[in-house]
C-alpha cells in the first residue's frame, strides 16, 4: 500500500546497451520503481518461459516491458542449456521443446542442464577460456562460421509477431500485471514495421521510439549494432515520453 508500482524491464544486449537505465530510473520517479533484467543473447522464447519461471518464484511486477527487436520475437531460437539453468521451469521442457522445434537430443539435454550448473555452463566457460586463450577468436570464428539462418518471410514473421505478443500479455495478465512491447534500437526497418504491423493485429502496447531511419553510424558502437553512450542517451530520451504514456493512458 503507497508504494510506487514496479516496472520491469527485461531483454538482452540491445536493452543493456541502447536504454541508459539511471536516466529512465530518474525520469518516471517516484510515479514507477524501474528494474532491469538483462540476459544477453536472448530471444522471445528465452523470456517468455524465463517470465513463467520468475512469475513461480514470487515475481509480481506490475508491469513488463519486453525489449527485444522484431526478428527477435519472430525466430525459435533460445539459449541453450544456459537457459534451461537459468530461465526454465523443468516442467516447462516439453513445452518448449514444441515450440523451439527441437530433437530429441537437444530437449534431453535442455533436462540435464535444467538441473546441472556444471552442464549447464560448459559452453560458456569454453567460450570463455578461448576468448581468453586466443584474444582474436571472435574474429576467427566470424570467419569460419556462415550466416545461421536464410532471411525470414516478412507475412509469417508479422503472423509470428503477433501471435507471441498476445501470448506474452496473456502471461502478464494472468498475474495481475501489464504488459508493453518496445521495439529495441535497429538498422533495420523491416524490424520496426513487423512489430508495428504485429501491434494492430494484436492489440498489444508497441513502442517504437526511434526508426531506424533516425540512428546515425555515430550512434554505434565498432560492431554497428549496439548503441555506444551518446545514442543511448538519444534513444532513451525518445523511449521516456512515450513508455510514459503508455504507463498513463488516459
Amino acid at each position: 500500500s503507497g508504494r510506487s508500482p514496479n516496472v520491469l524491464v527485461v531483454g538482452n544486449s540491445w536493452l543493456l546497451y541502447g536504454v541508459d537505465l539511471p536516466m529512465l530510473q530518474k525520469s518516471l520517479a517516484p510515479n514507477y520503481s524501474v528494474r532491469r533484467c538483462v540476459i544477453e543473447q536472448t530471444s522471445y522464447l528465452d523470456w517468455y518461459y524465463g517470465m513463467r519461471a520468475l512469475y513461480s518464484r514470487g515475481a509480481r511486477p506490475d508491469v513488463v516491458v519486453l525489449f527485444l527487436n522484431g526478428t527477435d520475437m519472430a525466430v525459435n531460437d533460445l539459449r541453450g542449456d544456459y537457459f534451461a539453468y537459468r530461465m526454465m521451469l523443468l516442467r516447462d521442457v516439453l513445452r518448449v521443446s514444441r515450440d523451439a522445434g527441437l530433437p530429441p537430443t537437444q530437449t534431453f539435454s535442455l533436462f540435464l542442464a535444467n538441473s546441472s550448473y556444471y552442464y549447464a555452463t560448459r559452453l560458456e566457460t569454453r567460450k570463455f577460456l578461448l576468448s581468453s586463450l586466443m584474444p582474436t577468436f571472435q574474429t576467427l570464428r566470424a570467419s569460419i562460421i556462415p550466416a545461421a539462418r536464410p532471411p525470414l518471410d516478412s507475412a509469417c514473421a508479422v503472423v509470428t509477431v503477433a501471435a507471441r505478443l498476445k501470448q506474452f500479455d496473456a502471461l502478464v495478465r494472468t498475474h495481475a500485471g501489464r504488459f508493453i512491447f518496445v521495439e529495441a534500437p535497429t538498422r533495420r526497418p523491416r524490424d520496426e514495421s513487423w512489430a508495428l504491423e504485429a501491434a494492430a493485429k494484436s492489440g498489444v502496447p508497441v513502442i517504437v521510439p526511434m526508426p531506424a531511419a533516425s540512428l546515425h553510424d555515430s550512434d554505434f558502437r565498432e560492431d554497428h549494432e549496439h548503441l555506444n553512450e551518446s545514442g543511448a542517451a538519444r534513444y532513451t530520451a525518445a523511449l521516456i515520453p512515450l513508455l510514459r504514456r503508455s504507463l498513463n493512458p488516459k
